[in-house]
């Protein structure tokens, strides 16, 4: 899937998205700023309130006229603020679907990176483990010889051993052999730790795959979706009369909504490619 919504000519549906979210961003700005000074206005007159309320006396039972003025004021900031609060909340769920879509190209490419990181890293890893095996399998065969040949010279120098008056020497040959076998066998240790901890990170590497593998999917979704919407973008004064005819007619569906049946030969060649792509990855 080659899509870059940035290259796409003006006035288009990404185009849209960015506009509306730039606009909402400035709006949010703007009212956020209002209600920063509003909520100070709020705590100023809160304290002033409270601090008339505890002139008066703790035992005082009927409020002063000072007391009642003084709660109107502060009772219309607090109003002033919840006010303010609506109106970052109603613009903060305009923004709240445009994020994804606006972050949708990078996301996906993100998702590519990890995922072929990923595949990438479990190929190395398999060519390290076959190479390891093989090392392994060598030497468990020159460590079978050794201890054969260790065997036979160690039978060899005890019967030199009985038959010797002398001080007897262990014989050279027996002691080289003896040598290589303690080397190949710690050797054979080290190659094992290295299989292990190979194994342990091929193990680890299909729940990160399968993780990755569902980002790229959700992330392609929604750029396949955006690549959908430039398209028709040309054509969606003619799909809004379409919904507006059908929404005047039938009265209960969603005028913002319109079914398009999709023609099935057209369903199989699009998730072949869709696989292709994803395969392409592992």
């Amino acid at each position: 899937m080659k899509l870059n919504p940035f290259s796409k000519k003006a006035n288009g549906y990404f185009d849209s998205i960015k506009a509306k979210h730039a606009t909402a961003s400035r709006e949010l700005a703007d009212i956020q700023q209002e209600l920063d000074d509003a909520q100070a206005v709020l705590d100023q007159e809160k304290a002033i309130y409270r601090k008339i309320c505890d002139s008066s006396g703790a035992y005082s039972l009927n409020a002063t006229a000072q007391e009642l003025r003084q709660h109107e004021v502060f009772s219309k900031a607090h109003r002033a603020v919840e006010i303010l609060n609506d109106k970052v909340g109603s613009i903060q769920s305009r923004l709240k679907p445009l994020v994804p879509i606006l972050q949708a190209p990078a996301r996906l490419e993100k998702a590519r990176t990890e995922l072929t990181g990923l595949t990438g890293q479990r190929k190395s890893l398999e060519d390290q483990k076959q190479k390891t095996d093989a090392l392994i399998d060598k030497l468990a065969k020159r460590i079978a010889s050794n201890e054969a040949k260790v065997a036979i010279q160690t039978r060899d120098a005890s019967l030199q051993l009985m038959d010797s008056e002398d001080e007897f020497q262990v014989p050279a040959a027996l002691q080289h052999l003896e040598l290589e076998l303690r080397l190949a066998k710690t050797s054979m240790e080290d190659l094992l730790q290295r299989k292990q901890g190979i194994t342990a990170s091929i193990l680890a590497l299909p729940k990160q795959i399968n993780e990755a593998e569902s980002e790229f999917v959700y992330a392609r979704s929604l750029v396949c979706e955006i690549e959908m919407y430039e398209q028709l973008w040309p054509v969606m004064k003619a799909i809004a009369r379409a919904s507006m005819t059908k929404h005047s007619h039938f009265g209960s569906m969603d005028r913002s909504e319109l079914k398009v049946d999709i023609p099935t030969e057209w369903l199989e060649p699009a998730q072949k490619e869709l696989d292709a792509e994803l395969a392409a990855l592992n």
